[in-house]
């Protein structure tokens, strides 16, 4: 099943429609889908043709994970609709649509409660369009990380006018699918974040040494970063033993560093930065066994996968490091470089941000309270059911 072409149901009528944007802005919709379709009826609104083909640019890389995610969302019990239809309670992101999506979307369904949902990090962006649409209760991941991004006056206002509850994350709690379990993954984070490849090698040879101390009897798997079908391989990978591959890494920066002495920062030395990275990468993960072959759903969002995590998750700076906190998970961030307003979305890790571990494999567990206690007792699931019921 794809799920891609759903056939519009104008006398459908669900307990739950939950509007849909992408798979990487509401992976958690597979946790909510399993928990409440055995006792409720769940629809996934994908609005009409016409508003997904003029979104369709945010899905050309990611077109075989849509089809996989819409599959599992129907596997798991939802019904997509593209239509006109009736739903108890119906609720809206406030990001990964534009704002003529959801005012179309709230006009063709006749809802009987329509509630806002947070995507990660974004605040109260488009907070003033779910208000048009008649929302009164605003769900946030973490209340700490929703305080954060109201930076503003108006945003304050904007905040002031709904009641914002907290949702946690549904992804332990009601885990997605079946998998083996695994000791520690690796999750490279975003590229935009890592920066350039000075920074890139020291995220390297923190993750090497964290390696090395993980005890051989531990699993380690290694997930790429979601942004494309098949995982975003911004380290080129060479075939060879690691041996040669760490050992030409180290020419390729000592030709990087004097190219840069003697050139200052021209494109050759980072070229040869470059390469002594992908190098070194090559080398650190030949022995390292992909997700891709424990999982054919490999490139879903990784907090989908943190059931089936025991220890810890080794990333950088990225959102995963809250999903693997609310999880319990130790976290371990070999990103070394100064953490500040210079990078982007600096306000929405600045609460549950990680010092760097120096390529050491120890986390002190008072790190779990970044997490608000609100967010750690919060049942999504149950929550919406109670939505629903209050409708009858």
């Amino acid at each position: 099943m794809t799920g891609a072409s759903p056939s519009p149901r104008p006398d459908a009528g669900f307990d739950i429609l939950l509007v849909y944007a992408f798979s990487r802005v509401h992976a958690y919709y597979l946790n909510v889908v399993r928990a409440l379709s055995p006792r409720l009826r769940v629809g996934i609104h994908l609005g009409s043709g016409e508003l997904r083909s003029n979104a369709s640019h945010r899905l050309t890389k990611l077109a075989s994970t849509e089809c996989l995610f819409l599959g599992e969302l129907e596997e798991a019990g939802a019904v997509l609709v593209d239509g006109p239809c009736r739903a108890k309670v119906v609720a809206l992101p406030n990001s990964g649509l534009s704002a003529d999506h959801l005012r179309s979307v709230a006009a063709m369904v006749q809802g009987r409660r329509f509630i806002g949902l947070e995507c990660f990090g974004y605040g109260p962006q488009m907070l003033d369009v779910l208000l048009e649409a008649g929302v009164s209760r605003f769900y946030v991941f973490d209340r700490n990380i929703f305080a954060a991004k109201l930076a503003t006056q108006a945003a304050r206002e904007l905040a002031a006018r709904v009641e914002v509850v907290e949702m946690g994350s549904p992804c332990v709690a009601h885990p997605a699918f079946p998998m083996p379990a695994m000791d520690y993954i690796v999750a490279l984070p975003t590229q935009m974040l890592l920066g350039g490849w000075q920074n890139q090698r020291r995220f390297l040879r923190n993750m090497a040494s964290l390696l090395k101390a993980i005890a051989p009897e531990d699993s380690v798997v290694l997930k790429f970063h979601n942004v494309r079908d098949g995982g975003n391989r911004y380290f080129h990978q060479y075939s060879g033993l690691p041996g040669l591959s760490r050992a030409g890494a180290y020419f390729a920066w000592s030709a990087a560093r004097l190219l840069k002495h003697v050139l200052g920062d021209a494109a050759l030395p980072a070229k040869f930065g470059v390469l002594g990275n992908d190098l070194y990468f090559s080398g650190l993960t030949q022995q390292l066994p992909l997700l891709a072959s424990l999982t054919p759903r490999h490139n879903l969002n990784l907090e989908l996968f943190f059931p089936h995590v025991r220890k810890g998750v080794i990333t950088g700076i990225s959102s995963c490091v809250w999903h693997a906190l609310h999880a319990g998970l130790a976290v371990y961030n070999c990103d070394d470089q100064p953490f500040g307003d210079h990078l982007p979305n600096s306000t929405t890790y600045s609460s549950f941000y990680m010092p760097p571990c120096g390529g050491r494999l120890e986390f002190d567990r008072r790190n779990l309270e970044k997490v608000s206690p609100g967010a750690i007792s919060a049942d999504l699931p149950a929550l919406l059911a109670v939505e629903a019921a209050s409708c009858a």
